[in-house]
């Protein structure tokens, strides 16, 4: 394709993509082109702003059989290395778009999970592959908010472990720090902390499970009609066990309620599934110090 009409599809694909998110109620904006990015979309419900947005890099071509590759089964689309390691260390989702000029269609896939392995430090450019399912519909525009919601909450669950962290070191161990994430700097006094010779660890837990504890009846138990809450809260436990392998955690028997020693994700769940439920009522009291003894 040469340089001209290179031009004409790229302003083609841009206004077709416009006009696409339009259609959805969100809004995009065009970015410079020196940006690496071609746009950024705001995802809109029931006509109010939400908080979640992502990057578009766009491509297109006017012959997408050229593009494709059949062991594959998709368009194989060049990006920049540098852009790539860009994207991949950034809160912000990117989505990659290809437009198929004579077909009037859209193809699309998620960079950061394309690429999650990392951009080759030894080349400029990295051919990536859309599969040819990956055609872009209402549908498909829900699973891109969905993964740059995602992608936001991961960088806001980093943010809070930071703070927790240096409460943390702060309140337990006299160890003052700061943390500024927009500088990226972390400040530590110099010297070394010397664990104690018996090995023992603790788990510290903010964020969802303590979230989750918070929503707990009075009585110790989860609302017995509100499956989903149940689902989480024990799902939030196993996480917890998987994280801790290798050790013992104390936490109560699904069945009898008493604190029982724990050695594996594995153990815990065989007596879960026995009826399902997990009594949390001393998972409470565990919980409430923001931390439980290995």
């Amino acid at each position: 394709m040469n340089r001209v009409a290179a031009h004409i599809s790229e302003d083609i694909s841009r206004a077709k993509a416009h006009e696409f998110f339009s259609r959805l109620g969100w809004v995009a904006n065009d970015l410079h082109r020196d940006y690496g990015e071609d746009m950024m979309v705001s995802v809109f419900r029931d006509g109010f702003a939400t908080p979640t947005h992502f990057f578009v890099q766009l491509k297109a071509t006017q012959d997408i059989n050229r593009l494709y590759r059949a062991k594959r089964n998709g368009f194989a689309v060049s990006l920049d290395c540098g852009l790539v390691t860009k994207w991949l260390s950034s809160s912000v989702a990117t989505m990659l778009l290809l437009y198929d000029q004579e077909n009037d269609l859209f193809y699309w896939d998620y960079v950061q999970y394309v690429m999650r392995t990392g951009a080759p430090k030894s080349q400029k450019t990295v051919s990536v592959t859309i599969k040819r399912d990956r055609l872009l519909t209402s549908d498909s525009a829900s699973e891109m908010a969905g993964y740059a919601e995602h992608r936001l909450q991961g960088y806001q669950r980093v943010v809070r472990a930071g703070e927790e962290l240096r409460r943390i070191l702060f309140e337990d161990y006299g160890i003052a720090s700061d943390l500024d994430l927009d500088s990226e700097i972390i400040r530590l006094p110099c010297g070394r902390f010397d664990p104690e010779s018996s090995g023992d660890s603790q788990l510290y837990f903010f964020g969802e499970f303590c979230d989750l504890i918070d929503k707990v009846n009075p009585d110790g138990k989860w609302p017995v009609s509100d499956d989903y809450f149940g689902q989480l809260l024990r799902n939030s436990v196993l996480m917890s066990l998987e994280f801790a392998k290798g050790v013992a955690l104390t936490l109560p028997d699904p069945i009898t309620g008493k604190l029982t020693v724990f050695e594996s994700d594995e153990a815990f769940h065989d007596r879960m599934r026995r009826n399902g439920e997990i009594p949390v009522r001393n998972t409470i009291r565990i919980i409430e110090a923001r931390r439980i003894a290995l």
